[in-house]
This record gives C-alpha cells, sequence and structure tokens, in this order.
C-alpha cells in the first residue's frame, strides 16, 4: 500500500498580501498533487484558536486578517485541481501551558474547528492529539518525580499510580477527544504523538505513549540528522546511520497494529537558529536524500507521510519547496523532484515535466 503523501502548511500565508492565497499559488500547488496537507501546522498548531484572527496568537501577522486561516485555507483545498484531505493538529499543549481558556472551553474551540472542516465539505484524513509532547519541559514532570531506573519498569506496571500528574491529565484529556471525535464522525482517526530520539525524555514519553492505545496511529517525525557533515561523504554515512535508526524505530512501532503517521519529515535536519545542515540545504545531496526518504517510508508501508514544509516567507535558502515574498512565488530546487515518482502520479504531469 502507498502512503498518502502531503505537506506542511504552517506559516504558508505569512507573505501574502492581505492573507489571501493568489491563483499562482494554488495553481503551483496543486502541480504538486497532495493527498494530504497538515493543518495549521507543528509547532504553530500549539498555539492555534479557532475563536481568533489568523492562527489566534495576536502576532502581526495574525492581525492582517479578520478571519481565521482555516476559513483560506479551506477556500485553498477547494480550488485545488485535485483538493486533498486535511491532517487537522488540534491544540492539546494549551491545557498545559500559559491557558487562555479552561479545559473545557478548549476542548471546546478544538472541537467546532474539526466541525467546520466537515461542515466545509472537507474531507479529514485525521487529527493528532497535541504536536511533540515529548520535547518540551512543560509536561516534564517526570524529571523530578519519575525516577531514571523506573522509566525501564513502566511496560510492565499496570494501574495509573506511576503516572506523574501531567501524564494522567495528558492522558485523561486524550481519551476524552478520542471519545467526543468519534462521536461526530466514528470513521476519524486519532494519533498519538511519539518520540523518535534515543534521548532519555523521548524514551520515557514513549513508555507512557504505549499504554495509551485507545487511537488509532502513533505519530512520528523525522528528520535526516547530517551530523554538521562537511563533506557529501560524511553526509551519506550520517544518513545511512539515521536510515538505520528510522527502521528499527518504525519496525518496532508497527508492532502495536497502530497505524504510523510521519506528519513531519525532511531529508536533513533544520533549524534557524543553529543553522543546522544549512550547507545543503537545496543541494543535488537534498534532493537525493529526500527521494530516498520516501522511498523508505513506502518500504517500511508508513500509512501517511507529511514532508516539511511547503512554503514560508522570503528566506530561500531552506527546506521548503516554495518561499513567498510579497504574493510572489520562488520556487525551489527540490519542488521539481515531487512532481515525479514516488512523490507523485508521474503519468498525469510527465508531458508537462519531462525527466531530463
Amino acid at each position: 500500500a502507498q502512503p498518502l503523501r502531503g505537506f506542511n502548511t504552517n506559516a504558508f500565508l505569512y507573505n501574502f498580501p492581505h492573507q489571501e492565497f493568489t491563483q499562482a499559488y494554488i495553481d503551483t500547488l496543486s502541480k504538486l498533487n497532495p493527498d494530504v496537507l497538515r493543518f495549521p501546522g507543528g509547532t504553530i498548531a500549539n498555539k492555534y484558536h479557532f475563536s481568533k484572527t489568523g492562527y489566534g496568537q495576536n502576532s502581526n501577522f495574525d492581525k492582517k486578517t479578520s478571519q481565521n486561516y482555516i476559513v483560506e485555507f479551506v477556500r485553498l483545498v477547494k480550488a485545488m485541481e485535485h483538493p486533498p484531505k486535511v491532517l487537522f493538529v488540534i491544540n492539546m499543549f494549551e491545557h498545559f501551558y500559559k491557558p487562555t481558556k479552561s479545559d473545557w472551553e478548549l476542548i471546546v474551540e478544538n472541537l467546532a474547528a474539526i466541525l467546520y472542516l466537515k461542515k466545509s465539505g472537507v474531507e479529514i484524513a485525521g487529527i493528532e492529539l497535541g504536536n511533540e509532547f515529548y520535547i518540551y519541559p512543560v509536561i516534564r514532570g517526570w524529571d523530578i518525580k519519575l525516577p531514571q531506573a523506573m522509566a525501564e519498569k513502566l511496560q510492565t506496571v499496570k494501574g495509573d499510580d506511576w503516572w506523574p500528574d501531567t501524564y494522567k491529565k495528558y492522558n485523561r484529556l486524550a481519551q476524552l477527544y478520542q471519545k467526543a471525535i468519534k462521536k461526530i464522525d466514528p470513521k476519524l482517526k486519532t494519533g498519538i504523538p511519539m518520540g523518535s530520539s534515543l534521548n532519555k525524555n523521548h524514551k520515557r514519553w514513549n513508555a507512557f505513549a504505549l499504554k495509551m492505545n485507545f487511537s488509532d496511529a502513533y505519530v512520528q517525525h523525522w528528520y535526516g540528522q547530517l551530523s554538521e557533515a562537511n563533506d557529501e561523504k560524511q553526509a551519506l554515512e550520517s544518513y545511512a546511520h539515521f536510515a538505520h535508526r528510522v527502521n528499527e524505530n518504525v519496525l518496532n512501532l508497527k508492532k502495536t497494529g497502530k497505524e504510523i503517521w510521519i506528519t513531519e519529515w525532511n531529508g536533513i535536519d533544520f533549524g534557524f537558529d543553529n543553522k543546522r545542515n544549512l550547507h545543503w540545504r537545496q543541494t543535488t545531496l537534498h534532493r537525493e536524500l529526500n527521494i530516498r526518504t520516501q522511498n523508505m517510508w513506502n518500504d517500511l508501508m508508513v500509512d501517511m507521510t507529511i514532508y516539511h514544509r511547503i512554503s514560508s516567507g522570503k528566506e530561500g535558502d531552506t527546506y521548503n519547496l516554495m518561499n513567498v515574498d510579497k504574493g510572489q512565488i520562488f520556487v525551489n530546487n527540490t519542488y521539481w523532484d515531487f512532481l515525479k515518482p514516488p512523490f507523485a502520479n508521474y503519468s498525469k504531469i510527465s508531458a508537462l515535466y519531462p525527466t531530463k
């Protein structure tokens, strides 16, 4: 089975005048023929509010529009030549950190966004129950409450007496969302975030997450860290180690019987502040590693893969497929490979974009 293939969409409206997509952008995105678009995105989803303007974060970008970005996002989806499904990420994070609403109010708001998508005629591919919970200090109470030795015993412990308070709360909220989402539509699938690193925070979170067996899928993010490689040989060696770790990790996770969603991935690592792998972005090597990674997902029969990311602002030398400056679209080198196998149905576009 081929996975549903798609793109992460956070920050993709920032550099459009009046925060509206142009027809040129819709056409350029349509050529990629995505199966899924992830909204509102990754980190942005952790503070997303359906009831406010923009992403609901009160940023300068959010103030440029009088409506929520989901309205323009739905217009984009429905305007595309082959309307994609939507992977929606709920704002679970604010239940734990600097809440602006009560738990109940935030639950209602998150569910209202899902209902809006359904009533707008958008097909929902799945719903992520929060984004990357394993990396945030706000829910890492176990660093104090849970000894390292106990982390290795969690798989055999029954009951929830051993759950630190923040984990109990996440488990309780996740099950509440799960039940409510199934009431909206029994066919809607949910996914719980799972760490992909070998560090203790990811491993501890995963030990708890594996106990939450009520969801339909486990969610991971993978980036091909090249360990600050100085030349292509070092980069390929680093990627080989990365691919081996991915294979072992995903195969073990598949033993749970759950669907596997890779909702963020890229052939190289990323990060604006630390400039990781900056010298490999938009190069021939970057394009090659993207293809290798998607082929790996196919071989592992991963159910859904979301590339990070489709577009953002004017910073050109990044991992985006497209950049936008004042509404003008700049297509990056890695864009073109997504018009060919294994990313798209090549027969539909071979006449327009023949292989060189």
